[in-house]
This record gives C-alpha cells, structure tokens and sequence, in this order.
C-alpha cells in the first residue's frame, strides 16, 4: 500500500477550502455585483490553479487517449491555446475536434485551420515549409 504524503486532516482542509473558493461566485464589474453562473470566479488567481488542474486531469484521463486513437502527431498546450500537429491521411481533425468537446459541456474547443501554410499560435506565426522544419517568426 502507498504511504500518503498528507495527512486526512490536511486533505480534508485543502478541499474545504477549495470547495468555498470555487463557490464563490458574485463578482464586481464596474461598482455593480452580479451572480456568475458558470465556471470559476474571474480575476481571482486560484481560478487559473483550478483550471490547469482541471484541464491537466482532462488529459491524463481523457484527451491523452483521443490523441493517441486518432494518430495525432504533436499536441501543444499553454493555458487553454491548444496546437495540434496532424497527418491528414491518418486523422480525422474534426472527429478529434468533436470528441474534446464531448469531455464535459464547460469547455468548447474550436478549430482555426492553417491558411496559405501560416497559423498563429500565442503570438507567434507558425508557416510550414517544404523542407523537414517549419520557419518560426515572432
């Protein structure tokens, strides 16, 4: 049996406290106090720990395995920007499209297809070659 880092005491405040953190949802925009009904409060820096750790069991249980059944080639996450590097002759883009937006209705990935061999991608353009690598320009 696996020794457990943290005591129950410890788990159980930790989830506690993260169980009143993600209830917390009136927030202020402009002088004015509204209910947020969905998701995690804005502007609160736990919101975004919550997210990657959401979105990082998302892939170990659930993602990983789309990937690897739809012979993804590169997938590449930064928050929530996801690139994905396909083979078109072995994978249906939109099948995997349609299968992450399955995982749970909270989330809705979209697809912006490469145009004249250029994707933007956090900022950078990505521009594929016919040589072995793509050219990067910032």
């Amino acid at each position: 049996m696996q020794e457990r880092n943290l005591e129950d005491a410890t788990i159980r405040k930790i989830l506690t406290a993260t169980k009143i953190i993600i209830t917390q949802d009136y927030i202020s925009f402009k002088g004015n106090p509204y209910l947020q009904k969905n998701g995690l409060e804005m502007c609160v820096p736990t919101s975004s720990i919550l997210s990657e750790i959401d979105l990082q069991h998302l892939e170990n249980i659930k993602i990983y395995d789309i990937l690897k059944n739809s012979r993804v080639v590169g997938y590449f996450r930064n928050v929530d920007d996801v690139l994905l590097i396909d083979n078109e002759t072995l994978t249906d883009i939109a099948d995997v499209i349609s299968s992450f937006n399955d995982l749970t209705p909270s989330l809705n990935f979209t697809l912006e297809r490469q145009i004249e061999n250029k994707l933007n991608y956090l900022d950078v353009s990505l521009i594929e070659t016919t040589e072995n690598y793509p050219s990067i320009y910032i």
